[in-house]
């Protein structure tokens, strides 16, 4: 398992809601990790930037960009 830090280039998976595409997949930098809040266990959450938006994604669906 590769660790993913701050700074790193990484891809995500596109996210589907209702049928509709809300994030399209792609590459992103990391620039913050946080801990899942609303949730009952310890995973965490990246902070990604793509194309000048910014969103949070589980750090478990990312890949590093070699």
């Amino acid at each position: 398992m590769t660790t993913i830090s701050v700074g790193d280039h990484v891809t995500y998976p596109s996210v589907m809601s209702a049928g509709q595409l809300i994030v399209a997949g792609g590459v992103g930098k990391v620039i913050a990790i946080k801990p899942d809040l609303f949730g009952k266990s310890s995973r965490r959450i990246a902070v990604v930037e793509a194309a000048g938006h910014k969103f949070d994604v589980f750090i478990s669906a990312l890949s590093l960009v070699n």
